[in-house]
């Protein structure tokens, strides 16, 4: 049998051992915290199941326009758009059975003053021991800008359209080096009596669009100059 003194030294020796681990375990906390919390793009971890907040960085709270107290309070779907709630739901549930490590795709919030902002986020589901999904951790970039570019591009993109097939002037967009034609508007089609997929791929000179062929090669050393 073990005498008081070997069981006390021995019992030492154990809580040496996990005072060491809490230590170590502390030190991962502080720089888990210390990444977590001076982020500069947007981290966020909530509940899986009740879908509530459990922890948010300054950058998230100021891409939705919320303090920290008041992102703790709430849960994913009340500042996600409604639109894209059983979206995000569905995700959570894949990454829940394992179908995926982890997914990244792009999502609206509603800001605190009511707007839309996009983000690009990236979603990891942490587990307990026996498989039951403990945490939802999710990075998120703001690209708001980026979908305000596209949405101005394609409104260019569909008033350009729209003038172009609807100009009572023949519209030919044709490549300068073969003078292949790339698109033609609706006005080129009616006179030519071609449909568009007889005039793409003809040239220019096949259509017989320059009077003088030499003329396209003096236009293009012209554009060239």
């Amino acid at each position: 049998q073990e005498t008081a003194e070997a069981m006390e030294v021995k019992y030492k020796d154990e809580i040496a051992r996990l005072q060491e681990k809490l230590e170590i375990l502390s030190d991962r906390e502080e720089e888990f915290r210390g990444a977590f919390f001076g982020a500069k793009v947007g981290q966020a971890q909530a509940d899986p199941v009740t879908e509530r907040y459990l922890r948010v960085n300054q950058a998230f709270c100021e891409f939705v326009g919320y303090t920290e107290a008041e992102l703790l309070q709430k849960t994913i779907p009340e500042i996600t758009y409604q639109e894209d709630v059983e979206f995000h739901r569905d995700i959570h549930r894949r990454l829940s059975v394992g179908e995926k490590d982890s997914i990244g795709v792009e999502k609206r919030y509603i800001h605190k003053s009511g707007k839309i902002v996009w983000g690009y986020i990236s979603i990891t589901m942490l587990f307990y021991p026996d498989g039951t999904p403990r945490l939802s951790t999710a990075v998120i970039q703001d690209i708001t800008g980026r979908k305000a570019m596209e949405e101005s591009l394609r409104q260019s993109e569909e008033k350009f359209y729209k003038a172009f097939h609807s100009s009572p002037d023949v519209i030919v967009i044709a490549s300068l080096s073969d003078g292949k034609v790339v698109e033609v508007n609706d006005r080129m089609r009616e006179l030519s009596g071609y449909s568009a997929e007889d005039n793409i791929g003809r040239t220019t000179d096949n259509l017989l669009l320059w009077e003088n062929p030499a003329d396209r090669q003096r236009y293009v050393e012209l554009i060239d100059r």
